[in-house]
């Protein structure tokens, strides 16, 4: 961590074994990071430790978000998102179908968003957990997604184009 106003560092966290990919503070101010491994790592930032770790992928964790809940998802390069209650630690839903995940959002609707290494946009019924609709347009990675006020998504690629999808 850094102070911004002197560019000093005020803590190192150490403890991930692999690349650290993906860093975020959750609504309750700990962090979530992700690494190369396939490791979640979830650090209390008021004792600067990390309370659990999860062994989460088998590869590559690139994207960890926090959904309203507060339940943590994750994807990887395993082909997977997973979707973690952090007070029991435990995976409560494995969803497949998707090349490796790069990116995830939540939806103003509860839904979910995946982007991929092979283009294509996933949106994900969180109730089903079945994918309800797929993307198609991008030649590269998907790697970032946002909603827009309006409920349309935008997704930025690799392969140098930016897409605004209508919602459905």
């Amino acid at each position: 961590m850094w102070d911004v106003e002197t560019g000093e560092c005020i803590h190192t966290l150490n403890g991930h074994d692999d690349l650290v990919y993906c860093v975020i503070q959750t609504k309750n101010g700990n962090y979530v990071s992700s690494d190369s491994g396939g490791v979640i790592k979830i650090w209390d930032m008021r004792t600067i430790i990390c309370i659990s770790t999860l062994n989460a992928h088998s590869d590559w964790c690139r994207s960890v978000v926090e959904f309203k809940n507060g339940f943590i998802v994750s994807g990887s390069d395993d082909k997977t998102i997973k979707i973690w209650d952090t007070s029991s630690n435990k995976c409560i839903v494995t969803l497949n179908g998707q090349s490796d995940v790069f990116c995830l959002i939540e939806l103003r609707n509860r839904n979910h968003v995946s982007g991929s290494r092979d283009g294509t946009i996933k949106i994900w019924d969180i109730e089903t957990c079945e994918c309800i609709q797929t993307l198609t347009g991008h030649t590269d990675w998907i790697c970032d997604l946002k909603e827009l006020k309006n409920g349309n998504i935008i997704s930025g690629s690799d392969d140098k184009t930016i897409k605004i999808w209508e919602r459905i």
